[in-house]
């Protein structure tokens, strides 16, 4: 009769013999093992037990034979490895569990990542088509008033804004209120441009523009009701007035691109970007208590602070950009805070929002009849352009241990965030920081690995 021991099988092996007492002795071990109470942390200590019962009942027997490794793999994947005459068989690793294992190791290094002093404050949440499997926040909203961050604490998203300037671009298109492949002209006739670039072209950072640095494209909260966009995208094209390459030549990032598209989708809709949006992507959402997204910060302690680390290269090039005396309102705990501001232009970096909100849209391309699913093939399928450059429509792809994403950082003066889309694992994540970040830094490649392989049956390279 086989006894079970957490993840293994133990069965009789005829080879051993085994004596009477044997499984007496194994039970009373188990029966002192905690593993009922802790079905996702399976206890070293009892494991060692059961192997001294079988070393001390067969210690002569065992040298006689040949010796094999005992490997013990701590974490998240504990088990005991023996060759077939020890009598032992490692039952398959349910997915529920391998899911528990992952939690538990991510949970780790994301406290780990606070306690480094990584960022002030962080969430975290890693979701499948339907529900959150694992959902994590840590650390600081607010060091000065030792505010802690919640599920609900709200933080700018920067440029993930893009992906929702992507799908209102593709919703438009759906509608034949516009072509992808019509030229941005078409729409803004104030452009310098000699050549014009496509829609499409600007979706993937192909069209040529320069990427001014856009740090200082923001401006403080008592400035917003005199804020001029107007006055803002002319005096940027202005300084910008030549391509940098002919479009669809050369992958390009640039903000400037779709600070544009952001003025097409006016253009085209009739609405202000935000309330666009608003109506049609965000309100559809049908976002629950708690779950934010939008364009408004919160005032605190339900948004959070955001930092810069006070002594790094990063701080000390800012006042490049950005009015220090202005901006900055004083230093705690070795990093510097951010008043509140905001973005110049919406359509490049102007969303607001929290793990669970930005979850929530993700969902709602992968989960089956999603309100948005309509448009994953054409987002999240292969990439189409001829140069294969590396983004689709707005969105990064890349892979992770053989499994396909698809996904967007974001990152300016005070915070940092990645979303991500596995659509062949149907899954999603989110993490949201309150420090400066400036570039795609791929932190959730180190974050999600354990969860993608916990799905290894699922890994899928190519979305065809």
């Amino acid at each position: 009769m086989p006894i079970e021991l957490g993840l293994m099988t133990m069965k009789p092996c005829s080879c051993l013999l085994l004596p009477k007492q044997w499984p007496s002795q194994v039970s009373d071990c188990l029966k002192k093992s905690p593993v009922e109470k802790t079905p996702d942390i399976f206890i070293v200590d009892y494991i060692f037990n059961v192997c001294n019962i079988i070393f001390i009942n067969y210690t002569d027997r065992v040298n006689a034979m040949r010796k094999d490794q005992i490997q013990i793999l701590a974490g998240k994947f504990l088990k005991i490895s023996f060759f077939a005459f020890y009598g032992f068989h490692v039952s398959p690793i349910s997915a529920e569990t391998s899911e528990s294992m992952a939690s538990a190791e991510v949970r780790k290094q994301l406290q780990k990542m606070v306690e480094d002093r990584e960022a002030p404050g962080l969430q975290y949440q890693f979701s499948s088509a339907e529900d959150p499997i694992l959902s994590f926040e840590a650390g600081k909203a607010d060091i000065l008033n030792t505010t802690f961050v919640s599920a609900n604490t709200s933080f700018l998203g920067f440029s993930v804004t893009k992906t929702f300037t992507a799908l209102a671009i593709l919703q438009l298109a759906k509608e034949k209120k516009l072509s992808l492949d019509d030229p941005l002209s078409k729409y803004l006739d104030y452009l310098p441009y000699e050549k014009s670039p496509s829609i499409r072209q600007t979706l993937n950072h192909t069209g040529g523009f320069s990427n001014p640095i856009p740090l200082s494209w923001s401006h403080l909260e008592e400035e917003h009701s005199r804020f001029s966009k107007s006055e803002f995208i002319y005096k940027i094209l202005k300084e910008n007035n030549k391509l940098q390459s002919e479009p669809g030549e050369k992958f390009k990032y640039s903000n400037l691109g779709f600070l544009l598209l952001g003025e097409v989708i006016e253009r085209v809709s009739g609405l202000s970007y935000q309330e666009y949006i608003q109506k049609n992507i965000i309100s559809k959402l049908s976002l629950k208590e708690g779950e934010l997204l939008g364009f408004e910060s919160l005032e605190p302690p339900f948004s959070a602070i955001g930092y810069i680390k006070r002594f790094s290269i990063l701080n000390a090039a800012l006042g490049w950009f950005i009015d220090r005396d202005q901006f900055i309102s004083g230093s705690q705990e070795g990093w510097s805070a951010f008043r509140k501001y905001y973005i110049n232009g919406d359509g490049y970096g102007g969303i607001v929002g929290n793990a669970k909100g930005f979850s929530k849209y993700l969902q709602s391309f992968i989960k089956s009849n999603g309100v948005f699913s309509e448009y994953a093939p054409e987002l999240f399928g292969p990439i189409t352009n001829q140069k294969k450059f590396p983004v689709n429509l707005g969105w990064y792809r890349g892979e992770l241990n053989g499994t396909t994403f698809f996904a967007h950082a974001g990152g300016g003066g005070g915070f940092y965030c990645e979303i991500r889309v596995y659509p062949s694992l149907s899954k999603t994540s989110v993490l949201m920081t309150n420090r400066t970040g400036v570039s795609d830094e791929r932190l959730l490649d180190e974050i999600d690995l354990p969860f993608i392989k916990a799905y290894p049956e699922k890994r899928n390279k190519t979305i065809e």
